[in-house]
C-alpha cells in the first residue's frame, strides 16, 4: 500500500496542481459514483477542474428496482448540472450482474457493515474502474464513495493506489479524495434536498438491507395473463413459454386470475403444470365469492354478481405486486426482450404508460405485414397530447388495445383508473383513453415485442351489440374530455369509417341492424347539447354507466 497519509483532501490539491503541469487542457476524469446524493458535492467541486464523465458500476446494489431507482435519480441530477453550469458530463452505464457480485459477499454476509464484506465490495466496484477506464482510454480515475460517514476514506484511497502501483502504474492515475473534508457531506445534503433527490437508508447491498425489507417480495412487473375461452393448447404452451423465458435480470410475476377451479379442464391442467415447473414466477388466483370484495366492480348489485373480464382484470390491479402490470392475452406470445426493451424505456423515461409494437399472425402463421401501432410514433415525438387524444377518437381499434401497453401502477392508483363493466362499453378503448389523458409521460418504442393470433370467434360475434357498445365508449371518452378542457378532438363521423376499415366495409353493413344508423342520428343532435355542457342525462344505458364509473370513483379500487 501507498504511504501514509493525513489529510486527502491537501493530498488533492498537490497532486491536481502536477496533473496541471503535465496536461495542456483540462484533464479527463472517470469518476465512479454510487448514486444522486454522494454525487451532489463531488460533481460540484469537480466539475470546473476536470472534464467529467461518470461511471455508475454499482452491481451491489439489491435489488434491481433499487439500482435503477438510483441510477434514474444520478441522471436527473447530471442533467440539471448539465444545464445550469453548461456543462456535457456523461453517465457510463456499467453492466448489472448482481448474482456474481453476490459470491464474493456470501462468506461474510452476518458481519457488521464497515469489515471484510464491505472492503471486498469497495475494492471489487474500484478494480471495475480501472478496467472501464482502460477500456476507454481514461488517465485519471476517483470515487465519490469518500464523502459517506460510514465508508472508511482511508481504506478506499489506499485501495485505489494499490491497483493502480500493481496492475496499471504509469497507465492509469487514480486521485485521492476525501469529500467529507471542509463540510462536503453537509453541503451535499443541502444539494440533495435542494434537487430533490432519492435519498436511500441503506448503502445497497442485500446484507444491510432493514431485515423488514429483506424479507419482502419485490416486484419490478406484473404479467397478466388474460386467458381466452377459445384457445389452442399449442398457442397456449407457446404463449406460456415466451413468459417463463424471459431475458434478463428483472423481477416479475405471471398473474393469473381463473374463475372456477376445475381440474377436467384442459386450461386449467395446462397452468397447473407450469405454475408447478415455475412455481416462483406464478401467482394464480381463483376467483370465489370471497373475491367479490377485492373486486373493483360497477355492479352494484352483489347478489347477481357474475364475473366477466373487466372484473378479472379490477382483480388484477388490486392484487397484483408489480411496480408496473402489463396484460397479455393468452393467444399471443413475446419476444424474449420484452421485459428488459419494456422495463428498462418505461425506468429510464419515468413514464406513466410504454406503448410498444405488436404483429398479427394470421391463420396460415405467417406474420402479417401491417403493423397497426407503428405511425404512432409520429404523434408524439411532438409532444402533443390533443393530437394523440384525437388519434386515439379516430382510430380506437389501434390505440384502444390493452395488450400493447405497460402502466405503472402507482398512476393508475393515484389516477383511479379502472375498467368499466364490459357490457357498459368496450373497456379496453375507455381505459386506454383515460390512462393517454391523464399520463404525463407517454413512450413510444418502436420496436415488435408481441405476436398475436388472430381467433375471432365469429359465431360468438354480435357485431350489433359490439357497435352500441363501440358508441357508448365513444360518449364516455367524449364527455370526459370536455369535462378535462378537450372539447373538439372528435367527432361522431368516425365510427362507421373505424368499422368499416377494421371489417371490410361491405360485409360490416349488410350484417348491420340499420337501427344503428338510427341511433348515429338521434344522438348527434344530443352531442351539440353535450359539447355547450347542456347535456342532461336520462335514462340511457351508457349515462348510466357513465354515472357509475365517474360518481363512485372516489371509493378505493385498489
Amino acid at each position: 500500500m501507498d504511504k501514509e497519509i493525513n489529510n486527502y483532501y491537501l493530498e488533492f490539491v498537490k497532486e491536481y496542481k502536477e496533473i496541471r503541469k503535465k496536461e495542456e487542457g483540462k484533464p479527463k476524469l472517470l469518476l465512479h459514483v454510487c448514486c444522486g446524493p454522494c454525487s451532489a458535492y463531488p460533481l460540484v467541486f469537480l466539475q470546473d477542474l476536470f472534464d467529467i464523465t461518470i461511471l455508475y458500476s454499482n452491481s451491489n446494489i439489491y435489488p434491481k428496482e433499487e439500482y435503477d431507482k438510483r441510477l434514474y435519480n444520478l441522471k436527473r441530477y447530471v442533467n440539471e448540472i448539465n444545464l445550469k453550469f453548461n456543462k456535457h458530463i456523461l453517465v457510463i452505464e456499467d453492466n448489472y450482474d448482481y448474482d456474481s457480485f453476490k459470491e464474493d459477499l456470501l462468506p461474510f454476509k452476518n458481519q457488521k457493515e464497515g469489515l471484510n464484506r464491505c472492503k471486498i465490495c469497495i475494492a471489487k466496484r474500484m478494480k471495475r474502474l480501472f478496467i472501464v477506464a482502460k477500456e476507454r482510454n481514461f488517465k485519471y480515475v476517483t470515487t465519490v464513495m469518500s464523502i459517506s460517514r460510514n465508508k472508511d476514506a482511508v481504506y478506499i484511497n489506499k485501495i485505489g493506489k494499490a491497483i493502480e502501483n500493481n496492475l496499471y502504474k504509469n497507465e492509469i492515475e487514480f486521485i485521492y479524495t476525501d469529500f467529507k473534508k471542509n463540510d462536503g457531506q453537509e453541503i451535499g445534503i443541502k444539494i440533495a434536498k435542494k434537487y430533490n433527490l432519492y435519498r436511500q437508508d441503506y448503502c445497497g447491498c442485500e446484507f444491510s438491507l432493514p431485515l423488514n425489507k429483506r424479507e419482502e417480495k419485490i416486484i419490478d412487473i406484473s404479467i397478466v395473463l388474460l386467458l381466452k375461452d377459445v384457445i389452442k393448447e399449442e398457442q397456449l404452451r407457446k404463449c406460456l413459454d415466451s413468459l417463463v423465458n424471459q431475458e434478463g435480470n428483472i423481477a416479475y410475476e405471471i398473474f393469473i386470475s381463473l374463475r372456477n377451479k376445475d381440474e377436467n379442464n384442459k386450461t386449467y391442467k395446462i397452468i397447473e403444470e407450469y405454475k408447478n415447473k415455475y412455481n416462483e414466477l406464478f401467482n394464480v388466483h381463483y376467483l370465489t365469492e370471497e373475491s367479490k370484495e377485492n373486486i373493483t366492480s360497477n355492479n352494484n348489485n352483489k347478489n347477481n354478481f357474475t364475473f366477466d373480464e373487466s372484473d378479472i382484470k379490477n382483480y388484477a390491479l388490486k392484487n397484483s405486486n408489480g411496480r408496473y402490470i402489463v396484460f397479455i392475452e393468452s393467444s399471443s406470445y413475446l419476444s424474449k426482450d420484452f421485459l428488459s426493451v419494456n422495463y428498462k424505456v418505461a425506468l429510464k423515461n419515468n413514464a406513466d404508460v410504454v406503448n410498444f409494437l405488436y404483429k398479427n399472425i394470421k391463420e396460415n402463421k405467417k406474420v402479417s405485414s401491417f403493423n397497426h401501432s407503428f405511425y404512432l410514433t409520429k404523434f408524439y415525438n411532438k409532444n402533443n397530447k390533443k393530437r394523440i387524444l384525437k388519434a386515439l377518437f379516430n382510430d380506437v381499434f389501434v390505440r384502444g388495445y390493452l395488450f400493447n401497453k405497460f402502466f405503472k401502477k402507482d398512476f393508475l392508483k393515484n389516477q383511479n383508473i379502472f375498467f368499466m363493466k364490459e357490457s357498459s362499453c368496450i373497456e379496453d378503448i375507455f381505459f386506454s383513453y383515460l390512462v393517454f389523458l391523464y399520463s404525463k409521460k407517454v413512450v413510444f418504442i418502436n420496436k415488435t415485442l408481441l405476436y398475436r393470433y388472430k381467433n375471432l370467434d365469429k359465431e360468438k360475434f354480435d357485431i350489433n351489440k359490439f357497435s352500441l357498445k363501440l358508441i357508448n365508449s365513444w360518449f364516455l371518452m367524449r364527455y370526459v374530455s370536455i369535462k378535462e378542457g378537450y372539447k373538439n378532438i372528435g367527432v361522431l363521423s368516425f365510427l362507421p369509417k373505424s368499422i368499416m376499415l377494421s371489417y371490410n366495409g361491405l360485409k360490416f353493413y349488410k350484417n348491420l341492424d340499420i337501427s344503428y344508423f338510427s341511433y348515429l342520428k338521434r344522438n348527434s343532435k344530443q352531442l351539440k347539447k353535450l359539447v355547450k355542457n347542456e347535456y342532461k342525462y336520462e335514462g340511457e344505458e351508457w349515462e348510466k354507466a357513465l354515472y357509475i364509473y365517474l360518481e363512485k370513483s372516489k371509493d378505493n379500487h385498489y
